[in-house]
């Protein structure tokens, strides 16, 4: 087996602030390490370049892909490569466009989970077309404290401390540098105190592998009262957190979940992101297209059954022949 790896150029961001739409992304330590797995069972051949990937497609018909490219933060990006395979009949591992597409529209994914009992915040969508005193109105719909953020990308992009604001004065300033900064629509959401919670899955619809949780911890934080998980801490002081293996969700709000996971076609893994307090678990986002990098949760998850990284990788590749062609290779 071949596996062509479609990965951004390894990066190391140096500063991180709202006007860099490119925070997502391996450094050259991470990539390594997941090349360094692919390699324990498969060839491996890594494209870093979109235009390069799409000339040589036709090379690809008895290989798979595996995408781990993120690109600059746009409503569709993180739908190109699945889109291309689809389209060249080419293998693929992970969501499909559809999945990825929806999921990374953080409004309209909220509307979907929320189809399957699952909770979120109230929220409100703004456009720089809006009129200040349209935008003003929206905001008087919502409690504060409110989170301001880009309702594209993940990777925290476009998401600084400062995009959690305590009354109108701080919200429009935040909405207008975004705005500036050419982050278009805006969702606004009623903050979540709580602690730092996310579901794993993975599987598909004729199994389901692990359904698991994991927390963050911050700088020694457990519980974020007044504060965001933001672009400082991933992308700068990222060494400042890790991940632990948790379990505040409910059973029956990770059976949602798993309801959830398997509506999809295509999606092979997710990892469903947000807060639990006392009045329980709600969800900030879903993320198929999920960091999965040596340190990542996943991995951390299943440390605790003495599996390591290259047998999570390893895991995925099984799932994904599993659930798309019978068998794992």
């Amino acid at each position: 087996m071949r596996t062509i790896l479609v990965v951004d150029e390894p990066k190391k961001i140096k500063k991180a602030d709202i006007s860099n739409h490119h925070l997502e992304g391996y450094n050259k330590l991470e990539l390594d390490g997941i090349i360094k797995s692919l390699r324990k069972f498969s060839e491996v051949e890594v494209y870093t370049n979109l235009e390069s990937f799409t000339k040589n497609i036709n090379k690809f018909k008895d290989c798979v892909v595996f995408p781990m490219y993120w690109g600059e933060t746009s409503r569709f990006t993180k739908g190109h490569i699945a889109s291309i395979c689809e389209a060249n009949k080419i293998d693929y591992v992970g969501p499909d466009p559809y999945t990825s597409i929806l999921c990374n529209d953080k409004y309209m994914s909220k509307k979907y989970l929320k189809e399957f009992g699952l909770k979120s915040s109230n929220d409100i969508l703004l456009f720089k077309e809006d009129s200040i005193d349209d935008i003003k109105t929206k905001l008087s719909m919502l409690i504060y404290p409110l989170v301001v953020k880009p309702n594209f990308g993940g990777g925290s992009t476009g998401i600084c401390n400062k995009n959690l604001v305590s009354n109108e004065f701080e919200a429009l300033e935040i909405i207008r540098e975004l705005f500036q900064n050419n982050y278009n629509p805006l969702i606004v959401e009623e903050y979540l105190e709580g602690y730092e919670v996310s579901i794993l899955l993975l599987g598909g619809k004729k199994n389901m592998i692990f359904n698991n949780e994991t927390q963050v911890i911050v700088q020694g934080k457990e519980y974020f009262k007044n504060s965001l998980w933001a672009m400082e801490d991933k992308k700068i002081n990222f060494l400042e957190s890790h991940y632990k293996k948790s379990n505040f969700i409910s059973k029956e709000d990770k059976k949602k979940a798993k309801k959830l996971f398997q509506s999809f076609d295509k999606v092979e893994y997710m990892r469903i992101d947000g807060r639990f307090n006392s009045n329980g678990f709600f969800v900030i986002e879903l993320t198929p297209d999920c960091y999965m990098g040596p340190y990542c949760d996943f991995s951390i998850s299943i440390s605790h059954d003495g599996k390591t990284y290259e047998d999570f990788i390893k895991m995925v590749f099984d799932n994904h022949f599993f659930n798309n062609k019978g068998t794992p290779q």
